[in-house]
């Protein structure tokens, strides 16, 4: 049988409903704390990386028993890393990207690799035409193919 847009599985209802709470919540933080050009840049560039961080956690959830320490290692170097960037401006490297090609190369749903792509998109878009070859991009997009490359080795526990 043939799925209709609106007529999707439970986990990618989930992982809908885990990204719109994710991007709601950053909207409604957004919307509280800043007004004018600062909200319209935190809407337009933090909205899409909120929307994949709570599909790519609703991922995590369906694979957990299935995951290694070392796959978790990743996965929380990989958000605090993200994290740190917009919070105290280190490293240097684009969160955005590490993020995004992380969650590409380590997705497990047409949700996350949708929304993966679209903060992608995003990504070298601002990096690339608005900000003129931002330097964090290169260190980023590399680290995430690193990160997501290890990640897939270590993921399965042994049988």
């Amino acid at each position: 049988m043939r799925r209709g847009i609106l007529n999707h599985s439970k986990p990618e209802r989930t992982q809908v409903l885990w990204a719109s709470v994710l991007t709601v919540f950053v909207f409604l933080y957004s919307a509280v704390r800043f007004n004018g050009a600062d909200l319209f840049y935190r809407v337009w560039y933090y909205l899409p990386a909120a929307a994949l961080a709570g599909s790519f956690v609703a991922d995590r959830f369906k694979v957990r028993l299935r995951m290694t320490c070392w796959s978790w290692g990743i996965d929380i170097a990989v958000a605090l890393t993200c994290l740190a960037r917009p919070i105290f401006g280190v490293p240097p490297v684009s969160g955005h990207a590490f993020f995004a090609v992380h969650a590409l190369l380590t997705k497990r749903s047409r949700v996350t690799l949708l929304l993966a792509l679209m903060l992608l998109g995003v990504t070298l878009y601002a990096k690339i035409v608005l900000w003129n070859w931002d330097s964090t991009l290169w260190p980023g997009l590399g680290l995430g193919v690193v990160s997501g490359i290890a990640w897939t080795v270590f993921f399965k526990r042994p049988s």
